[in-house]
């Protein structure tokens, strides 16, 4: 609670761990995931009835579920929001975007991406997002601390050519695979790195589990290993 009444709600990104990982893949195929509905219980339930000019926000997943728990919220708290931001942050399904939950808050949407986002780009998401200029590139762009502020205001920017490639690109696969496909997909390069000895992201450093994970995927079917290739197939440089 800020000094002038706001009432600000943020919600966590994922950590380094690989469960949180998987479920954030699995939003590629499902909704909601169980963050999602521990988000909704969260907003709905800290919101007393005396808060007025609520934000609710997040960085990376965070973002998500910030997005997620404002469509959601019940009609009272729903009332008291005044703006949704998502800090880079995945978007939506298709089925979702386009529901009345997501329309009835998208005025009060924010969008921010930096120009070389990753993330921010995954889903659905709608055209009108503010792209800020990051000093990092790929992944690092994905960190706020390296988002360029100029007095009190981020600088704005347009997507970098690697960006808006990867968005066309994760549009393109969406497009080509139902929802049982992308599950099928997501956990079959999930249990490949579970296999590999992976159980944090740090450890794809590890020259031990990232030979055990070329060893995995060796031992896979045409078939899948074709369909797990599609997803990384987005003919991107730099």
């Amino acid at each position: 609670k800020l000094e002038d009444g706001t009432v600000f709600v943020g919600f966590l990104g994922t950590d380094d761990y690989l469960v949180g990982w998987k479920e954030d893949f699995d939003m590629f195929h499902k909704f909601p995931v169980s963050a999602h509905k521990d988000a909704i219980k969260y907003l709905n339930k800290t919101i007393g009835i005396f808060d007025r000019n609520v934000i609710v926000g997040g960085h990376s997943k965070g973002g998500n579920l910030a997005l997620v728990s404002s469509m959601f919220a019940n009609f009272f708290v729903r009332l008291k929001i005044r703006k949704v931001i998502n800090l880079d942050g995945p978007g939506l399904r298709y089925r979702e975007i386009n529901s009345k939950r997501y329309q009835r808050i998208q005025e009060k949407y924010v969008h921010i991406v930096p120009n070389y986002s990753i993330f921010g780009l995954l889903l659905r998401h709608g055209d009108d997002y503010w792209v800020i200029k990051s000093n990092s590139v790929a992944f690092e762009s994905h960190s706020p601390f390296s988002w360029i502020v100029d007095d009190d205001k981020l600088r704005f920017s347009e997507l970098s050519d690697f960006s808006r490639k990867l968005d066309e690109s994760l549009n393109i696969w969406l497009n080509e695979h139902d929802d049982a496909t992308r599950k099928y997909i997501v956990d079959c390069v999930f249990d490949l790195i579970k296999k590999s000895g992976v159980v944090k992201i740090t450890d794809f450093f590890s020259v031990k589990n990232f030979i055990s994970l070329i060893k995995e995927v060796k031992g896979l079917d045409v078939g899948t290993k074709n369909l797990i290739m599609d997803l990384f197939k987005f003919n991107i440089s730099y």
